[in-house]
């Protein structure tokens, strides 16, 4: 972080150390130069020139090796007066120049950077001038102070002040005082080896806490005893957090000083010493502005950064590091902050949250204490973590479930809020069944509470959690042992109750999720859709419970289960129809079930439709056994709505027709307008029915048949082109008279021509096959075939692939494309084997690279796949061109495999839609999104990010040609990839600074050309954040954005929070009144965002609203805000109220200074709502009163309720207010509108 232009980098581990109060500064002499006070060595100089004497050859030797601690005791030992003489002339010369410009600036920043968040001061000097006590008077504040060698024990809850490790010279100094200042070699033996009082403080000191050097050089004898006495610890096996030193150095010298700092275990922040170190002090009183502020906080990192979406970042930089350690904070406040954005925080952080970047040295800031040796495998995550004892749940014998309700901590519990605003999201559904799907009770509570209050929730997405919330959800981890169950079938010899209990269990239907497949000609923005099937709990019930269907106990157990069976297939199929997948002619269980009775046809792909079976064994047992109780069962089928309850009926007529007879079957095949003679859901056993019916039917029956099947109504399924609609109707009637007459029915004469009419016309069509009875079938099949199943072995998978190689198309489907995510072995390897032929299909290419690009399979299929594909033909590029980007997008993150595979494929796409493809339009980031040349620059950021970047490091030479090739606004499709460049300006800067600034930085300028720029900008405010340095090479582009602010779309909004808190920075090289033009462009929408943008750094502040009120805030009311009467809109003015009440303790004269911006408007509501909510009005009545007689308007009167709870507030605080004029209208107001 660089708080000024050119100024020293500090390392967001030493900001984040010191907003934890972790940080101790450690103030050598340099601090004390702007009061012309010397360092170590001078000192010694003047010593010599104020006493008229000239070292000798001992004490020059000394002085050449920078020894000036011997120096000075060489010096003591042979003057007259010794000790007292050379002392008495140290407290002459430290007398300090106060009337010098910021003299003591740098000493009252330091105060500040020391003061922590429990008001306790930790600041340590080795000098002995008394500027930090003036700095104390400046400022009004009296800290206490220790004096060596009486110095605290620096632990947190004892130490609370300012230290003079080496003494401090009193005013006037006394003998003694002058005596105990640690400065000669014999002081500094006594302090750090035979007392070793000091070196015992230091050792603590480095033990709890990050120490700061400020003010040392790299070869000051005051730190090399402190660095020897941690080395000496250090050889004794004690650890300690990492020591930091503000460096000087001249040009050309960065990486020998580094160096040189870092032998002595340091971790340096350099900067150019040049112009008395104006750089180190400068930037010492900026990071004190910031910290006093608050701006650097936890919560206003989260109020700052929340909304952007997280991006890939140099290590120096670690964006997505600052909002996890924000974020992890123990009071939760800055995971409340982040929950309560509006508009929400991004689901993309969620990816973040769930990486393991945490560690063993991390769990103490989690409240969890960590065993003393250190466990280097253990990682965790800020949403998956080890709990601290009293929330960890306890070793039990037997559990209680309500043990496990308070178990999440303040920041988990906001987290989850976080997450239950993101419901209407299928990722939230697809994150939440991936990691586990069972939700704590606090969880469990929210989403409830979310479904039951917010209408805007989407149909599905509603079903999808009520299922969830209902413990319906599939979870692949939980544990269903059918096994063990069909043992103790076998050990039992019969069906207990348990048993029974048990079974029910295990074969309890769940809705098992998955993601859906996105067009691979992309879909708006390529939402994420969800894709759904029936499954039963773990892994393998059912073909567990398939190898005990044949034994004798469950034969004899079947009757008994029969409405135990019916239950758990009606329960499959209401769970279906909530999904609104299934209804009362139509389910799912025709192609995951072709046939009731047992058939080659079946598969054992989908386990729940083991519930098919399960229903026909025990229908056909109960039949066999108990025939009435069967028919019961099958009259009980007829309420139930479902398609397959319909083939269940038909299958037992056509299995037990004795016990129905001709009539009840003919019922049953004509019922509902013979609406179930021609489905396609109960095909099979219709058709069955219908054979066996053939020879049953007297003359008067048959009759019936044949003039239903020839007056066959109007489908649904009718709608089509005619040609199609003639040859289905005909395919229907063809089927089911020639297999009735096949069976041995008998046709009437209409009847006979009708299908002999239909036989002329399809000759190929002969007699009925038993495929031709299924609407599905294994094999390859007929044009009429609704659905094709594509083989499983690979052989026959590529004979398969050869014959079909046109897609599914309106008339014909397939499940290559789900196979191809099944099964990725088998379709990988016989695409390739075609492909190793010069046979790309490119269609089928074009579904696999479509499930490949699903997160589930990108690595893998890379892997496999990316070598084989780079040289795929150029006649099949353009077929495949959108799949093979979109799958590129996904494989960048694992594109380091085979890098050189992966840039040479993404190159040739990039010349390919560089001719093809075309600009983006006005939505810019929508058409960049779901452009290829898009998709690749994406892939190709995530490819560069892979690597562990470093600020300066220059770009790859591999990648730099194409990033720069990108940069060309000549080619007008590469619009589409510069808007990510552009999205990812602060890395692509940090990295390479001149490669940015000559190629990427003169997009972003409305002079060059204003369609470059209105990309630029809308790539940089997709995730926009204030990088100074960056922003000072793109002022004037940046300020000029206010006048286009129109242009950026929804964007703009983003343009006025960036300009607002770049305002509020107040940082070298902007000034206000050019904040102040570039806000005053602002249109209304953009006027109120700022006003937003202002509340929440007032609300982020935390404890230190004051300070930020007084040092950002109100200065840019008054320097940068426009004061046009004409602003003042309801909009604005109900923007302005919630301000004035964010402001806390400073809402007296927040009020006081905004009033004329206030306006009788109905739209602050919400500011009256929070006038209450926070108290202010019973804290400042008198005020409370005055605002609300501003803003409450008298016309739409939305806020009663709060006006009227305001105004007990006010009474009860201030009685005498009763009356009040202002109070009495208020109140007036109330009753005409039915209150008080």
């Amino acid at each position: 972080m660089q708080f000024i232009a050119s100024g020293p980098n500090i390392p967001e581990e030493l900001l984040q150390a010191h907003e934890d109060g972790q940080v101790v500064f450690f103030c050598g002499a340099g601090i004390s130069y702007p009061a012309e006070l010397p360092g170590f060595g001078g000192l010694v100089s003047r010593i010599y020139d104020e006493l008229g004497e000239v070292p000798s050859s001992v004490e020059q030797s000394a002085l050449t090796n920078k020894s000036f601690d011997t120096a000075i005791s060489l010096l003591e030992n042979r003057v007259v007066g010794h000790r007292q003489t050379v002392r008495t002339a140290i407290a002459q010369i430290l007398t300090p120049n106060l009337a010098k410009r910021n003299a003591l600036a740098t000493h009252e920043a330091l105060l500040t950077l020391s003061k922590t968040s429990d008001d306790r001061v930790r600041l340590i000097t080795t000098n002995f001038d008394r500027l930090f006590i003036e700095a104390m008077n400046r400022q009004k504040v009296e800290y206490p102070s220790y004096c060596a060698p009486l110095l605290p024990v620096p632990k947190k809850q004892k130490w609370d002040g300012l230290v003079y490790l080496h003494g401090l010279l009193t005013d006037p100094p006394s003998p003694s005082d002058l005596e105990r200042l640690v400065v000669s070699s014999g002081d500094f033996g006594l302090a750090y080896l035979t007392e070793r009082w000091a070196s015992r403080f230091v050792s603590e000191l480095f033990r709890g806490y990050t120490v700061c050097f400020v003010g040392y050089s790299i070869d000051d004898p005051v730190l090399r005893y402190m660095m020897d006495a941690l080395a000496a610890d250090r050889l004794l096996g004690e650890k300690s957090p990492d020591a930091y030193a503000f460096g000087g150095h001249s040009r050309g010298k960065e990486t020998q000083i580094a160096d040189e700092w870092s032998a002595k275990n340091v971790r340096p922040i350099l900067y150019n010493d040049s112009n008395d170190h104006s750089l180190l002090h400068r930037t010492l009183r900026a990071w004190a502005d910031s910290y006093r502020d608050g701006v650097r906080g936890k919560e206003g990192i989260v109020s700052r950064h929340g909304r952007s979406k997280p991006q890939g970042s140099t290590r120096q930089d670690n964006f997505v590091g600052r909002m996890l350690w924000a974020l992890s904070d123990k009071t939760g406040l800055p995971a409340k902050a982040f929950a309560d954005l509006s508009p929400i925080a991004p689901f993309e952080w969620l990816e973040e949250f769930e990486k393991a970047t945490f560690t063993h040295r991390d769990l103490i800031r989690f409240q969890v204490t960590p065993a003393d040796e250190e466990d280097k495998k253990l990682t965790f995550s800020l949403i998956e973590r080890p709990s601290p004892y009293n929330r960890a749940p306890w070793m039990r014998l037997v559990k209680r479930n309500e043990f496990y309700s308070h178990s999440s901590d303040d920041v988990m519990r906001h987290m989850a809020r976080w997450f239950a605003k993101h419901l209407n999201d299928p990722r939230s559904l697809l994150w939440f069944s991936k990691h586990g799907g069972v939700m704590s009770d606090h969880l469990g509570y929210l989403i409830s509470d979310t479904l039951e209050a917010d209408g805007s929730l989407r149909a599905p997405m509603r079903t999808y959690w009520q299922l969830a919330l209902a413990g319906r959800l599939h979870q692949s981890s939980a544990v269903a042992d059918a096994y063990a169950w069909s043992q103790e079938l076998k050990r039992e010899g019969q069906l207990t109750p348990l048993l029974r209990i048990k079974l029910r269990e295990f074969l309890k239907p769940l809705m098992k999720i998955s993601e859906g497949y996105r067009s691979d000609e992309g879909e708006a923005e390529n939402e994420v859709t969800i894709e759904w099937e029936l499954a039963l709990p773990g892994t393998h019930s059912a073909s567990a419970l398939r190898e005990v269907f044949n034994s004798e106990q469950w034969k004899a157990a079947l009757p008994s289960l029969l409405s135990d069976a019916t239950d758990l297939l009606r329960e499959a199929m209401d769970i279906a129809l909530l999904l609104d997948a299934a209804n009362e002619t139509g389910d799912r269980s025709f192609y995951q079930r072709p046939s009731i009775a047992a058939h080659s046809q079946n598969r054992s792909f989908r386990d729940w439709t083991i519930l098919i079976d399960f229903v026909r064994d025990a229908w056909l047992a109960s039949a066999e056994r108990f025939p009435n109780r069967a028919l019961q069962e099958f009259e009980r089928w007829e309420h139930y709505e479902h398609a397959v309850f319909r083939r269940l009926q038909f299958f037992a007529i056509a299995a037990r027709f004795e016990l129905f007879g001709a009539q009840k079957a003919l019922d049953c095949l004509l019922a509902q307008n013979t609406r179930w003679l021609w489905s396609i859901e109960a095909q099979r056993e219709v058709l069955q029915l219908v054979a066996t019916v053939a020879t049953e039917l007297d003359q008067q029956q048959a009759e019936q048949f044949t003039d239903a099947v020839l007056n066959r109504p109007e489908q649904s399924w009718d709608h089509v082109e005619p040609d199609r609609r003639i040859r289905r109707k005909d395919r229907e009637t063809w089927r089911v008279l020639a297999l009735y007459q096949q069976s041995g029915g008998h046709l009437n004469a209409q009847a006979e021509a009708k299908l002999a009419s239909i036989r002329t016309e399809y000759p190929q069509w002969g007699d009925v096959r038993e495929r031709d009875q299924f609407p599905i079938y294994m094999e390859s099949g007929s044009v009429e075939q609704a659905f094709e199943v594509a083989p499983v072995s690979r052989r026959e998978l590529i004979e398969w692939l050869k014959e079909n190689r046109e897609t599914a198309n309106f008339e014909e489907t397939d499940d290559f494309l789900e196979r191809c995510r099944r099964d990725f072995p088998r379709t990988t390897l016989a695409l390739l084997a075609l492909a190793g032929q010069s046979d790309w299909i490119a269609g089928r290419w074009r579904q696999a690279l479509q499930a490949w690009s699903n997160d589930d399979l990108a690595k893998r299929s890379w892997r496999c796949v990316g070598p084989r594909i780079v040289d795929v033909p150029d006649v099949v590029l353009p077929e495949i061109n959108h799949g093979l980007s979109n799958w590129l997008q996904a494989c960048g993150k694992y594109g380091l495999v085979n890098r050189g595979a992966y840039l040479r494929l993404a190159s040739r796409l990039f010349s390919y839609n560089a001719e093809h493809e075309e600009a983006p339009g006005d939505s810019v980031l929508s058409d960049g999104l779901n452009s290829s040349i898009g998709q690749l620059t994406e892939g190709l950021i995530k490819l560069w990010y892979a690597q562990d970047l470093n600020d300066g490091q220059g770009l790859d030479e591999d990648i730099e040609p194409l990033f720069t090739a990108l940069c060309n606004v000549v080619i007008a499709a590469f619009a589409n990839g510069r808007i990510f460049l552009c999205s990812n300006a602060i890395s692509l800067y940090r990295v390479d600074e001149e490669w940015t600034t000559t190629y990427l930085l003169p997009l972003f300028d409305w002079r060059l050309s204003e369609y470059e720029a209105r990309i630029a900008w809308s790539g940089f405010l997709w995730s926009p954040r204030l990088y100074w340095p960056l922003m000072r090479k793109l002022k004037s582009a940046f300020l000029e954005t206010s006048e286009h602010y129109g242009s950026l779309g929804e964007l703009g909004d983003q343009y006025a929070s960036l300009l607002t808190f770049a305002a509020l920075d107040s940082v070298e090289g902007f000034t206000k009144s050019e904040f102040a033009v570039a806000t005053k462009k602002l249109p209304e929408a953009g006027l109120t965002q700022a006003l937003q943008t202002v509340t929440d750094g007032i609300e982020s502040s935390g404890v230190k609203i004051d300070d930020y009120w007084e040092n950002r805030a109100k200065p840019y009311f008054r320097y940068v805000w426009p004061k046009s009467q004409a602003l003042l809109t309801s909009r604005v003015s109900a923007s302005f109220a919630g301000l004035i009440v964010a402001t806390g303790d400073k809402f007296p004269e927040a009020l006081d200074s905004l009033k004329d911006w206030l306006q009788r408007t109905e739209q602050a509501d919400y500011a009256i709502h929070l006038l209450h909510e926070k108290s202010i009005a019973a804290k400042y009545p008198k005020e409370s009163l005055q605002f609300l007689d501003l803003v409450v308007s008298r016309e739409v009167f939305w806020s009663a309720n709060s006006v009227e709870k305001c105004i007990d507030q006010i009474l009860v605080s201030n009685p005498s207010l009763a009356d009040d004029p202002r109070l009495v209208s208020l109140k007036q107001l109330l009753r005409r509108n039915g209150r008080g």
